[in-house]
Order: C-alpha cells, then structure tokens, then sequence
C-alpha cells in the first residue's frame, strides 16, 4: 500500500483542509454537549425555563448542528 509520501507533492492531496475540518467538529460537538448538560442541571435545579441568558445563548446556538455537519 502506497503511502502519502510515496506520491511526488506536487500529487498530494490538500490534507489541512480536512484535517482543521474535524478538529471545527470536535469542537463544536463539545459545545453542544455542554450546553446540554448545563441546560439538563438546570432542569435539575427547576431553572430551565427562567434562566434568560441561557435561552439566549442556545437561540444563538441553534446554528451550530448545521456547522458541525458542513465541517
């Protein structure tokens, strides 16, 4: 199996491109997970509904699943 420097580099693919890509993923995949798990301590707590700033912040967030999906 020929490897990626097996190849001259003027025939090497673009691998920061994809390489950036999923680390943006990873990234935003944390996020999400925190926001659920603060938005689940909050509805431990009985706060959900009346916390401003983080209903705030997940309308704000509501674009981040699109952006995980296109890196």
């Amino acid at each position: 199996m020929k490897g990626l420097k097996d190849f001259p580099p003027d025939q090497r693919p673009p691998v920061a491109i994809p390489f950036f890509a999923f680390r943006a993923m990873v990234g935003i995949a944390v996020i999400m997970l925190a926001l659920v798990a603060y938005g689940g301590w909050l509805r431990w707590r009985g706060d959900l509904f009346t916390a401003p700033r983080y209903l705030r912040v997940l309308q704000l967030a509501m674009p981040l699943g699109f952006l995980a999906v296109l890196s």
